[in-house]
C-alpha cells in the first residue's frame, strides 16, 4: 500500500521538502506513486528547499546540480557549453533558484543523478577505507628532498620504514571532495548523451570537446582525484560502470543507486558551522591550482605513505596548519 495514499498534496509536499538530501527524496519518489505525483506539481519548490537543506549541494556543488539540469533541458544549445562549464569555477554564490527552469524531466533526472552520486561516493570511500585498513604502509626515512628526487625519477628509492595509519572518521573535506569529483563524469555523461542524440555531433566534434573538458578538469584539480574515483567505481560496479571514452578511461558513467549493494551508511559532507573554516578549506584547493611548484614538496612529503599502497587520497595541496581544523590526512 502506498504510504502517502491518504495524505493531502500539501502535507506530502511539506514531507518531501523536509528531506535532508536527494537520496532521501529520490527514495520516497520511487516508493510512492502518490509522492511522485505531488512532486510533479511542486518540483521547483521542493527541489529548491532540498538544495538549501543539503550540504552536498552547497559550497559550489549547487552549480554542478544546476548545470546538469540546464544540460538536460531540450532548449539548451551546444554554443552555451563553454560559458556554462567555465562558470563552474566561480567562487561566487550561485542562487538556489529554479525559477527559470520549466522542465520537470530535467529536474527529476538531476535528482536521480544526485542520489546516485551519494551512493557511489559512499561506496568509493568505504572501499578506500577498507584498503587503507588492510594495507601495510611505508614512509621514507630522510629529508623531504629525497622524496621529491625519488618521485621525479632522479634517484633510487630512499630508505623507508613501516608505520601504522591511525584510523579516524573521515573529515567533511574528504567526503566533500569525493562527491565533488563524481559530478565531473556525471556532467560529461550528460553532454555525451545530448551529443549523440539531440545535437547530432560528429565523432570529431565530440572528441574535441572531450579533450577540452579533460584539460579543464586538470586546471581545476589533479586528475588523480577523478582517476581514483573511477577506478573505485569499476571495482565495485564492474558491469554497471561504462567507460564513455576509451582515450580517457576515467570518464565513466555513474551507476544507478538501484545497483548499490553496499550496507554502509551514506557519507554526506557536513561542513562546520564556522564559515571561516569552510572558506579556508575551500580556498586552499583553489590556491593549490595557482602555484603547483609551491605545493609539490609538501604534497609528496605528506602522501608518499599512501601512494605506496597503490591508491591516492588526493592530498595535493599544502595543508600546513589546516589538519587540526579539518582532520585531514
Amino acid at each position: 500500500m502506498d504510504p502517502f495514499a491518504t495524505f493531502p498534496p500539501e502535507v506530502i509536499a511539506l514531507i518531501l521538502e523536509s528531506c535532508s538530501d536527494f537520496a532521501s527524496l529520490d527514495g520516497l519518489l520511487k516508493t510512492s506513486a502518490r509522492a511522485d505525483q505531488v512532486f510533479r506539481q511542486y518540483y521547483k519548490t521542493i527541489t529548491e528547499q532540498i538544495m538549501k537543506n543539503c550540504p552536498n549541494t552547497s559550497k559550489g556543488l549547487q552549480y554542478n546540480f544546476r548545470n546538469f539540469i540546464l544540460l538536460e533541458t531540450g532548449k539548451f544549445i551546444p554554443a552555451s557549453l563553454p560559458e556554462l562549464l567555465n562558470g563552474g569555477r566561480t567562487r561566487t554564490v550561485v542562487p538556489l533558484s529554479l525559477h527559470s527552469i520549466h522542465s520537470f524531466n530535467a529536474v527529476r533526472e538531476a535528482v536521480s543523478t544526485a542520489a546516485s552520486i551519494y551512493f557511489a561516493a559512499s561506496a568509493c570511500l568505504s572501499l578506500l577505507l577498507d584498503r587503507l585498513a588492510a594495507a601495510e604502509s611505508r614512509r621514507v626515512v630522510g629529508p623531504v628532498s629525497a622524496v621529491v628526487e625519488w618521485v621525479a625519477g632522479r634517484c633510487p628509492e630512499p630508505p623507508n620504514e613501516t608505520f601504522r595509519v591511525e584510523h579516524r572518521p573521515l573529515s567533511w573535506c574528504e567526503i566533500y571532495r569525493m562527491h565533488r569529483v563524481l559530478w565531473t563524469p556525471a556532467t560529461f555523461h550528460c553532454v555525451h548523451r545530448a551529443a549523440n542524440s539531440r545535437w547530432s555531433w560528429s565523432s570529431e566534434e565530440l572528441n574535441s570537446f572531450t579533450e577540452k573538458y579533460v584539460d579543464g578538469c586538470w586546471e581545476r584539480w589533479n586528475l588523480e582525484e577523478l582517476q581514483t574515483a573511477s577506478e573505485c567505481l569499476q571495482i565495485i560496479y564492474p558491469e554497471e560502470t561504462a567507460i564513455l571514452d576509451h582515450n580517457f578511461p576515467f570518464l565513466v558513467s555513474i551507476p544507478s543507486e538501484n545497483k548499490s549493494t553496499s550496507q554502509t551508511p551514506l557519507f554526506i559532507p557536513e561542513p562546520p558551522s564556522d564559515t571561516s573554516l569552510v572558506s579556508k578549506g575551500l580556498s586552499v584547493w583553489h590556491a593549490g591550482q595557482i602555484n603547483r611548484a609551491i605545493e609539490f614538496t609538501a604534497s609528496f612529503a605528506k602522501s608518499i605513505g599512501l601512494l605506496r599502497i597503490l591508491f591516492c587520497l588526493w592530498i595535493s595541496e599544502p595543508l600546513d596548519g589546516l589538519e587540526s581544523q579539518f582532520g585531514m590526512i
